[in-house]
């Protein structure tokens, strides 16, 4: 273990590590996010991961090749300088073991990958981040565009994680990287100091493997994400980047002792978490309110790291950050949460104001759902959001309700995209059939579906009746 100085400014809430803004993550959080990610949307995880990835590491870098052309490094220095960043990351230890500047290919060894934390006995190799990241960081040394294919996986059993990068048959590569001027000196800033493991490349922070990502990767991954699937995309971060992987990276000793403290003193507890979060470039915590009593908590971020490269936006955009309050609110209290965001700053806001508060039951929805249960022919219903979060459900906890309904959000964003796309205006209505049933989704208003499952067979004028019927009581609820 080494020491390492990082930079933090605690008043703008920003980390700072080679002149980047940066983060300090938990390091088997971005496995644990895509190893979901997989098993809610399958394949198509694959390239949402890799592009965003790749657009990310060309942006953020930008103003780092700029300092590297300007104290005119060569190509080959420039490589080693690179492989030597991406080690200082805290993303594994790396090495280029074969490279070709004049027909711009690479072979990188990578041992320790972050990306391969949380899988085992894989059958593929599964590190689409780290091959983005790759493919976006050398195509500076060449001045072309690459691909980057994983050929080996340490997820695979294989002793490191090997990735070959060449041209791309679509030379796309920005000339951004030669226009953006370096970055003025930043001022305010204080030193943060970390252990370092050479060993595996990876940072050691207030007891957790850490590893440095970019400010911008969650507001970019999130609008590139709904680029593809639509709004299913905000609650699948919600759930999955940010409240499963905020209690899924925390060991069990870690999340008693956040429950022991916070049940001698909640205030100190929170306090103290929002002593941390600047340090780790995530913003400023402000106007904390804590009510005991109803299990809620409010307060602002000002500076949210959510929001850095998102863009204008009509609504809230922060459903990362939302997920992770709403995990660590869980902790706090013992007992299942969710947050919303009330203000956000991509809306013009001055901070983003949010609000944790205990999960309660739907009863009146839940009544209705029932009911429907009854009809004959059909199974289970739920209530689901555009962005694919439940509202109610009547699907038992074995059925995983939280990940049927990111299913459910992906197929009515879909259907919703192909009906703009074709002029069709707003659909009304989805079926989606198979030889044991068919699954119905109808509108209820602009931000609710109700989704039943029904066997085959069954009689569909009745089902029809009855879901319209259920489905103007749930509007009135709502």
């Amino acid at each position: 273990m080494e020491k390492v100085v990082l930079h933090y400014s605690s008043r703008e809430g920003e980390l700072y590590a080679d002149g980047l803004n940066s983060t300090l993550d938990q390091r088997n959080c971005e496995s644990i996010e895509q190893k979901e990610l997989e098993n809610i949307i399958g394949p198509v995880a694959k390239p949402i991961m890799y592009s965003a990835a790749k657009i990310l590491t060309s942006t953020s870098m930008a103003s780092y090749f700029r300092r590297l052309l300007d104290n005119k490094t060569g190509p080959e220095d420039m490589l080693k300088d690179i492989m030597s960043f991406l080690q200082r990351r805290g993303i594994g230890i790396f090495e280029c073991v074969n490279h070709d500047l004049k027909n711009g290919t690479f072979t990188i060894r990578v041992r320790y990958s972050f990306n391969a934390m949380a899988y085992s006995e894989s059958k593929k190799p599964i590190c689409y981040t780290l091959s983005g990241i790759l493919a976006g960081i050398l195509e500076p040394i060449v001045r072309l565009s690459l691909d980057c294919e994983e050929t080996s996986c340490s997820a695979m059993g294989h002793e490191y994680c090997e990735f070959k990068l060449k041209p791309s048959k679509r030379n796309t590569f920005p000339k951004k990287y030669f226009d953006v001027k370096p970055p003025e000196e930043i001022k305010g800033l204080s030193p943060l100091e970390v252990d370092y493991d050479n060993e595996r490349g990876l940072f050691v922070f207030e007891g957790s493997n850490s590893f440095l990502n970019f400010r911008a990767h969650d507001s970019l991954y999130q609008r590139e994400f709904e680029k593809t699937i639509g709004p299913a995309a905000r609650g699948i971060i919600y759930s999955v980047a940010g409240k499963y992987s905020a209690t899924s990276s925390m060991g069990k000793a870690r999340r008693l002792i956040i429950q022991l403290i916070g049940s001698i003193s909640m205030e100190s507890l929170a306090n103290e978490f929002a002593k941390r979060i600047p340090m780790r470039g995530y913003g400023v915590l402000e106007n904390l309110k804590i009510d005991g009593k109803n299990k809620e908590i409010t307060f602002d971020i000002r500076n949210s790291y959510n929001t850095i490269a998102y863009g204008k936006t009509k609504e809230p955009i922060c459903y990362c950050l939302s997920g992770v309050i709403a995990g660590a609110t869980s902790l706090l209290f013992n007992k299942d949460s969710e947050c919303i965001e009330l203000k956000c700053r991509a809306m013009g806001d001055k901070v983003c104001t949010f609000k944790s508060f205990a999960r309660k039951e739907e009863e009146d929805l839940n009544k209705v759902l029932i009911e429907l249960d009854r009809i004959p022919g059909i199974q289970r219903s739920m209530v689901v959001s555009n962005e694919g979060m439940i509202r109610a459900s009547t699907l038992s906890d074995e059925a995983e309700p939280n990940k049927i309904a990111s299913r459910v959000g992906i197929l009515i964003g879909s259907a919703q995209k192909v009906s703009e796309e074709f002029k069709l205006g707003k659909f009304k209505c989805v079926n989606m059939f198979s030889s044991g049933g068919f699954i119905m989704s109808v509108r209820i208003n602009s931000r609710f579906s109700l989704s039943v499952l029904v066997h085959q067979g069954a009689n569909k004028g009745m089902v029809d009746f009855a879901l319209d019927k259920a489905r103007k009581r749930i509007a009135m609820v709502l």
